[in-house]
């Protein structure tokens, strides 16, 4: 993953700039997705020290509400692009 920047740089040839850009980007990405997780996994295991029944859907719920956050703004994105083209 920490190389994945370096070869869009080199494909798109853009400047040092750019890679440094790309490279910052993605290892807050990752970052961000690490703590996601491991904040779920927090939820899920205090459910389950206070003896919550369902907490094996803590992190399902979680995980869904991300994705649904998300992918709102990017359907939404998507559908101006699309009716620009339109006009």
């Amino acid at each position: 993953m920490a190389f994945a920047p370096l070869l869009i740089a080199l494909v798109l040839r853009r400047s040092f700039i750019w890679t440094i850009a790309f490279a910052v980007s993605f290892l807050l990405l990752g970052l961000a997705l690490f703590e996601l997780i491991s904040g779920a996994n927090e939820i899920q295991q205090a459910a389950r020290r206070e003896g919550c029944k369902d907490s094996q859907w803590a992190f399902p719920i979680f995980a869904a509400t991300l994705t649904l956050i998300s992918g709102r703004g990017w359907w939404r994105s998507g559908s101006r692009h699309q009716q620009r083209n339109r006009l």
